[in-house]
């Protein structure tokens, strides 16, 4: 899910081809990272960091919302590869950047790292730079929840 709107974000962010973005590397040959690709993915599960309820008496719902922060990676392969990761990063502070954070609900955080792991692998032949971003997503949930308008007391008496 949260892996999805950040494939969705970057696309868009960088008016990029979506056939050329990969989620978790699936399906992924040697071959698919000779290309211009961008592969995102997650480096540890997301950890809850707060959470509500909140009840709408009106329509009897119960919402559950809790915060979470997930550490991803987007790896940009290619001839463009470093041009894209410099671009990405360069881009977060631009109104679009905004805009598409407010869109699809998230928060990305301005600890940017870039890591070239051509070097870090010993890799002569594909570029491949990393960029590690924290996110701060909310998963929502939303129930029917009827409320007690009345609770019947029997008093017994001794």
């Amino acid at each position: 899910m949260i892996l999805d709107k950040i494939a969705d974000y970057t696309t868009n962010l960088l008016s990029y081809d979506e056939t050329k973005v990969i989620i978790s590397r699936e399906n992924a040959t040697q071959k698919t990272f000779s290309d211009n690709y961008i592969v995102i993915d997650t480096l540890s599960p997301a950890n809850p960091i707060g959470s509500t309820r909140m009840y709408d008496y009106e329509n009897e719902k119960e919402t559950f919302i809790t915060l979470f922060n997930a550490k991803i990676t987007l790896e940009f392969y290619g001839s463009n590869g470093y041009d894209n990761a410099y671009k990405f990063i360069n881009l977060q502070n631009s109104q679009l950047a905004r805009d598409l954070q407010r869109t699809y609900e998230i928060t990305l955080f301005k600890d940017l790292t870039i890591n070239n792991l051509k070097q870090v692998v010993g890799n002569r032949y594909f570029n491949r730079f990393e960029i590690e971003i924290t996110v701060q997503y909310n998963i929502i949930t939303i129930i029917d929840t009827l409320r007690v308008e009345s609770i019947p007391v029997e008093y017994i008496k001794d």
